[in-house]
């Protein structure tokens, strides 16, 4: 059988630092048996080798089947497609070491793709088409795995967000003892824009005692953290996530978000290039202010504290999509609303047939939040903080989220709460955001209500005002001091 030659995207070779770096994470006993698994140019294998693991130790494959320079650092063998190999081998391994290729499976060789179907991941069923190569690596290599061994891999900023790996996500962490994620928010590639993932698990099925997320603005700073404990220094952040340690505020002196407010999604259009529009968009159609409704539909429109008619009036100049069409009965027999109804939709009229839009009763009516104290962006890279209402009718779409508190509360509390939102994320005591590309956080409704908040004192006056400057630190980047502002004001009251 001949075997393909590795695409390109399978060559992004490990940069000899961050290849130090991980040997050093999972650390070498005289008995371990190693495996590299795409072994390319080998930088991997010759950090092993500065360490003093000898050849006989360490087991390297890989599809190419030119020579590499660092190939008699290991038992390597060459032309030999990994997926195919890890199902018949007998060999099994203290310690697994990675940087596998990142490609798609339906990009692959069909040889390759039939081996990969073959592989069974951490949740006990088949690799699936339409998954990423690494993903297929990483299962076949835990399958190889003998227990209390450990693992290192350097995987795309996809671990945080993709759907593929949810099962990888939510799964692999408990299977260790102790289980780290260092993200960069940076590149570690020229060829690669978005940042990267370093997954580092110790004591393979031993009982799970503690999972770490430790984030960083540079690749520099990550491998800093792989090679030195993890801390908060040049623009660490690190979470640690246990069952024995989440509780880091009290129950006497905190709650969960969930019993102050309650969060849902803003209106859900189904078809946003039709009820959305911008106010020039608006006059060429000759539609009547009447007939739409303010709204925001972008994280970016949230600009302050508290969204009053003058922030969206800004918007509104700036070209941005601030009009939902929204016609209540009274305004059905405007010329320009018949017009725009009836609107064929090759020249940009409503798609009828899309689910959400056949599901309503008017399809040109949006259902939409009633009540409205604030907003939240659910897509972030600020982390979630509150944005007021304080225009009327002003509402949003489904992009954003909208919170309405529980209980009749002055505009001093509803700040104050606010404040405690940014303060209990600075203690680190949210579940960790799955980070998009572009360093984009994003945030479900259920992670915002589960978050645990510190009680507001009893005293908040001239939180409003405190509010305003907090979240004028938060939108110009600085987010640290932001959140500590936050914290010694309600410590303070």
């Amino acid at each position: 059988m001949r075997l393909p030659n590795p695409p390109d995207s399978c060559t992004v070779f490990t940069p000899e630092p961050l290849a130090n770096a991980m040997v050093h994470a999972i650390g070498n006993q005289p008995d371990d048996l190693w495996l590299e698994p795409c072994v390319g140019h080998g930088t991997l294998t010759s950090a092993l080798k500065k360490i003093g693991v000898s050849r006989a130790r360490i087991i390297a494959v890989d599809l190419a089947k030119s020579k590499g320079p660092n190939d008699s650092y290991a038992r390597t063998s060459r032309g030999t497609e990994f997926l195919a190999w890890s199902l018949k081998t007998r060999h099994r391994f203290t310690k697994v070491i990675a940087n596998p290729p990142y490609i798609n499976l339906d990009q692959l060789d069909l040889i390759i793709k039939k081996s990969a179907r073959q592989v069974k991941g951490v949740d006990g069923e088949f690799i699936r088409d339409g998954s990423n190569c690494w993903v297929a690596f990483l299962s076949a290599c835990l399958n190889l795995l003998k227990p209390e061994g450990s693992l290192c891999f350097l995987l795309p900023a996809a671990w945080d967000y993709a759907n593929y790996a949810a099962s990888l996500r939510n799964l692999l962490p408990n299977q260790f003892e102790s289980f780290e994620i260092h993200r960069s928010r940076d590149p570690l590639f020229d060829s690669v824009r978005d940042g990267c993932v370093v997954i580092v698990g110790r004591g393979y099925k031993k009982p799970h005692c503690k999972t770490t997320r430790s984030e960083y603005e540079s690749s520099a700073d990550l491998i800093s953290g792989l090679l030195h404990e993890p801390r908060y220094s040049r623009g660490a952040h690190t979470t640690v996530s246990n069952e024995k340690s989440t509780a880091i505020l009290d129950n006497e002196n905190s709650c969960t978000l969930g019993e102050v407010m309650g969060i849902r999604l803003g209106g859900v259009t189904g078809d946003s290039k039709y009820f959305l529009m911008t106010d020039q968009r608006r006059m060429e159609l000759g539609l009547p202010i009447d007939c739409l409704r303010p709204v925001l539909s972008k994280s970016r429109h949230l600009v302050s504290s508290e969204m009053t008619k003058k922030e969206w009036n800004m918007l509104r100049e700036k070209g941005a999509r601030i009009w939902l069409f929204d016609p209540p009965p009274r305004m059905l027999k405007h010329p320009a609303v018949v017009s725009y109804l009836r609107l064929p939709t090759k020249l940009g009229g409503c798609h009828k047939g899309r689910t959400k839009i056949q599901e309503r009763d008017l399809w040109y009516r949006t259902v939409l939040p009633e009540r409205i104290d604030g907003f939240i962006s659910g897509m972030s890279r600020l982390g979630p903080w509150i944005a007021f209402c304080a225009m009327p009718r002003l509402t949003a779409t489904n992009t954003l989220y909208t919170i309405k508190f529980r209980d009749l509360l002055t505009n001093d509390q509803k700040a104050a709460w606010a404040l405690s939102l940014i303060a209990s994320l600075w203690q680190g005591t949210y579940k960790t955001a799955r980070i998009y590309p572009e360093g984009l956080n994003k945030y479900e409704p259920s992670d915002l209500l589960n978050i645990k908040v510190m009680k507001i004192p009893s005293r908040v006056r001239g939180a409003q005002t405190a509010y305003r400057k907090a979240s004028r630190l938060m939108l110009e980047g600085h987010i640290k001091k932001c959140r500590k502002f936050a914290e010694d004001w309600l410590n303070s009251h």
